[in-house]
C-alpha cells in the first residue's frame, strides 16, 4: 500500500461582523446554515479534512470574531497562519470597503515562513439574496487594492462557491509550499462563542 500523510493548514477567516464568517464554516464542514446567528467571541476555529493524493490536510477555518474592540488583541491567533479568506456581504458595501483594512491586518501580523505574504481569498458572501447591488467592477477594484487573486461570490446558505474556495485556497497554500508538517503549537486558549442569538446572516 502507498504511504499517506497528514498535514496541518491553518486559515484565517476575517472580515467585519455578521458577514457570514462562522456561517460559511459550518456550510463548509458540515454542509449546515442556521438563521440564527450567534456571535463569535474573540475567536473559534474548526477542522475540515481534505485530500490531495495520498495527503490528507486538516485544514484548520480559524473563525476571527470581526468586532473592531477584539482587533488588539487578535495577533496572537494569526501566528502560524498559511492562508486567509477576507469575507464581506454583498448587501453592505462598507464592509467590502473594509476588505482593504483586513488584508492589511493579515500582511501586518502574519507572513509565511519563507516570508512572502499570506495567499488571500475574498469571499463575497449573501450571493443568493437578489438584487445586492455590488458590482463585479466595485469587488475587483477592492481586490486590486488589496493585491489579492482571486475572488468568489458566496452563498453560506445555499453552498454557492463554497467548495470551490476550499479548494482554490488549498491549491495557493500547496503552490505557496507553505503546508506545515505537524500541528502548529498554539499556546493560547480559543475562546467559545457566544450564545445570545442575533439576526441570521447568509
Amino acid at each position: 500500500m502507498a504511504s499517506t500523510s497528514e498535514r496541518i493548514v491553518k486559515v484565517l477567516v476575517v472580515g467585519d461582523t455578521a458577514t457570514g464568517k462562522t456561517s460559511i464554516i459550518k456550510q463548509c464542514v458540515y454542509s449546515q446554515f442556521s438563521e440564527e446567528h450567534i456571535a463569535t467571541a474573540t475567536v473559534d476555529f474548526t477542522v475540515k479534512l481534505m485530500t490531495r493524493g495520498d495527503t490528507t490536510y486538516r485544514v484548520q477555518l480559524w473563525d476571527i470574531a470581526g468586532q473592531d474592540r477584539f482587533q488588539t488583541i487578535s495577533r496572537v491567533y494569526y501566528r502560524n497562519a498559511q492562508a486567509a479568506f477576507v469575507v464581506c456581504d454583498c448587501t453592505r458595501k462598507e464592509t467590502l470597503t473594509n476588505a482593504v483594512k483586513w488584508t492589511s491586518q493579515v500582511g501586518e501580523k502574519v507572513l509565511l515562513s519563507n516570508g512572502e505574504a499570506l495567499p488571500v481569498i475574498l469571499l463575497v458572501n449573501k450571493c443568493d439574496i437578489p438584487d445586492n447591488g455590488m458590482t463585479d467592477e466595485e469587488i475587483n477594484a477592492v481586490r486590486k487594492q488589496c493585491g489579492i487573486q482571486q475572488w468568489f461570490r458566496t452563498s453560506a446558505k445555499s453552498g454557492e462557491n463554497i467548495s470551490a474556495s476550499m479548494e482554490k485556497m488549498l491549491d495557493e497554500v500547496i503552490a505557496h509550499n507553505a503546508v506545515g508538517v505537524e500541528e502548529p503549537k498554539e499556546d493560547v486558549v480559543v475562546a467559545e462563542t457566544a450564545e445570545a442569538p442575533k439576526k441570521g446572516c447568509c
